[in-house]
């Protein structure tokens, strides 16, 4: 009887301990899907700040907080894009943390005319950074989640742009496999939860510091904070908590749950998830029932022979229970087997897709970029052709044959230029090699040779020496700097002395290439759009606007960067700035 009893504890331990193992794994995935529900709520929303930066009446309207026509055309467009895209709301601040315009404007409760100064948001967003924050509003009373971006105009900030998201609807979908789900804070506060109740209370008293951080930025309004009044069952581990609520509280009747957390540093949120363990009580009681009847039988047959039977009957029953059981098990595993290949298949579809028509919408940029490119080269084919003609028929056949050498140089870089976009379509990664500027820009000057002397341009370039290498594709650094030489001679051409200066600069660690011309300059509206496909301030027929836009992709490929301004005598210079090459052929810093 005492092998029986402790066989009958042991197996209601084993049995409960298995179902838990189980429950652990099913709130695993339950976490993994809330918290793909919650990435993908946010992230539906990260572009909106930068677009309130790139629209044009924003800015105005920071710049001319007067002009009651520019704000209320700014209203309406919040108001629309906030709409569209389903957030709570959407605002401009000024950078002493004044609301100028917001898209709730005609409600009852408006934004506009308040400070928010004090919020973190706005704070982090006026030193450059991307402000995230959660809490109460403190005008609408309503919880949302805000992100803020600061609005920038030639490298000074006008402002901030803020959009506030209200996550309350995820609530409504979660805790329905789970007794229960929360999302704590950095601070330990519930800020969502499946019962409303656990909402802004903690699971430990908070520190008076941090209590009156929190009441200064005004985050959870007037909420008590006090503790919910979780207690943690003695023996729990990290990986399987068990706790109950206190002053005799529980979920569904039961006073033990298990406890499973998830951290989220992108946030520094903590998503918990509390599972009913009733089911696993009910398996351990059903083990210890057939454990203990099992014992019992063997005891009966060993005492009275004449129950062999009955034993024999018994032990069937359990082997069809077990079975039944393990039936039930193996198919709800096909099911979610299936649904998981399912949901994998999907997602490898969208995925391919996504890959797909960024790599159309890359070649179709690079296409036009060379076919803008190619019109260079093939004048200066066919002025040294013309010239080889010439010389020929002069009888100089040595001078001839070098007008030809450099035509087969032109269409050997052709060639190696349009091989880009073979290379592109075989996702062939550049050749990065060192190569030596000065006769980067030697071989683009020469291609510019017949445009040059049509403009009548002076072009002067003191190459200081050879040997100031850098890591790149040597024909895609030529391209930039046929780009920039090209459109400094078309800028120069309302002077009437065109000219331009190639300086090349270097010290430890970089090589600078500045490209300066005598035109008109840069507007204040070409300074923006500057590096925007398509856009141009030729006229049209003369150029599609894509020349800069893909030499500033080839130089941040190469690690560099490509800057424009003015010249304080007119013009515009164009610099190259590219990480330099030590001695052993590695980048100069780090």
């Amino acid at each position: 009887m005492a092998i029986a009893a402790t066989a009958t504890i042991v197996a209601g331990r084993v049995a409960r301990g298995i179902q838990i193992d189980a429950e652990v794994k099913r709130s695993d995935r339950d976490l993994d899907r809330y918290v793909e529900s919650l990435d993908a709520e946010l992230g539906r929303f990260d572009y909106l700040p930068s677009a309130l930066a790139a629209e044009p009446g924003v800015a105005r309207v920071l710049r001319d907080p007067a002009s009651h026509a520019a704000v209320d055309r700014v209203d309406r467009y919040l108001e629309k894009v906030g709409d569209a895209a389903g957030a709570s709301a959407l605002y401009v601040v000024n950078p002493v943390g004044r609301v100028l315009a917001a898209s709730n404007w005609g409600a009852p409760v408006s934004f506009v005319g308040i400070d928010v100064s004090f919020r973190p948001y706005f704070q982090e967003a006026m030193r450059g950074g991307f402000g995230r924050f959660f809490g109460i509003g403190t005008t609408s009373g309503a919880a949302g989640y805000y992100f803020a971006r600061p609005i920038l105009s030639n490298g000074a900030t006008l402002g901030v742009g803020v959009v506030k998201v209200d996550l309350d609807h995820l609530q409504s979908t979660w805790g329905r496999n789970s007794a229960g789900v929360m999302v704590l804070d950095g601070n330990g506060i519930v800020i969502l939860a499946s019962q409303s109740e656990w909402r802004y209370r903690t699971l430990a008293p908070l520190d008076r510091a941090v209590l009156a951080r929190l009441r200064g930025t005004r985050q959870y309004g007037h909420a008590n904070l006090t503790p919910i009044g979780l207690v943690e069952a003695a023996g729990s581990t990290p990986d399987r908590a068990m706790v109950s609520f206190a002053a005799g509280a529980s979920l569904r009747g039961r006073a033990e749950l298990l406890m499973r957390r998830r951290y989220l540093p992108r946030l520094g949120w903590t998503i918990t998830l509390f599972s009913d363990l009733g089911y696993a009580d009910s398996m351990a009681a059903a083990a210890r029932v057939i454990v203990g009847l099992s014992a019992m039988s063997l005891f009966l047959l060993v005492s009275f022979w004449r129950q062999r039977r009955r034993v024999a009957l018994t032990e069937r029953a359990a082997k069809a229970l077990l079975t039944r059981a393990n039936n039930r098990l193996e198919r709800e595993v096909a099911i979610r087997t299936r649904d998981l290949t399912e949901a994998n298949s999907r997602l490898r579809r969208a995925h391919d897709e996504l890959v797909h028509s960024a790599k159309l919408a890359v070649l179709g940029q690079l296409a036009a970029g060379i076919t803008h490119e190619m019109t260079q080269p093939l004048a200066a084919i066919r002025t040294l052709s013309d010239n080889a003609r010439t010389l020929l028929a002069r009888g100089e056949p040595a001078a001839a044959g070098e007008n030809l050498a450099m035509v087969s140089d032109l269409i050997r870089r052709m060639a190696r230029m349009t091989g880009q976009l073979k290379l592109f379509a075989r996702k062939s990664p550049p050749s990065f090699q060192p190569n030596d500027v000065t006769p980067c820009i030697d071989n683009a000057l020469a291609i510019l040779g017949e445009k040059r002397a049509a403009a009548r341009a002076d072009i002067r370039f003191d190459a200081p020496y050879r040997g100031l290498f850098v890591l790149c594709d040597g024909p895609r650094l030529e391209q930039v700097f046929v780009n920039l030489v090209a459109n400094g001679i078309d800028a120069a051409r309302a002077h009437e002395a065109p000219a331009l200066s190639i300086t090349v600069r270097d010290d430890a660690t970089h090589v600078s290439i500045e490209i300066d011309d005598n035109g008109p300059g840069l507007s204040e509206e070409a300074m923006k759009r500057l590096f925007e496909p398509f856009y141009t301030t030729k006229p049209a027929g003369e150029g599609l606007g894509l020349g800069l836009s893909i030499s500033e992709g080839i130089v941040r490929d190469f690690g560099g960067t490509l800057r424009a301004s003015n010249l304080p005598t007119g013009g515009a210079r164009f610099a190259v700035v590219l990480p330099r090459l030590g001695p052993r052929g590695r980048i100069a810093h780090v």
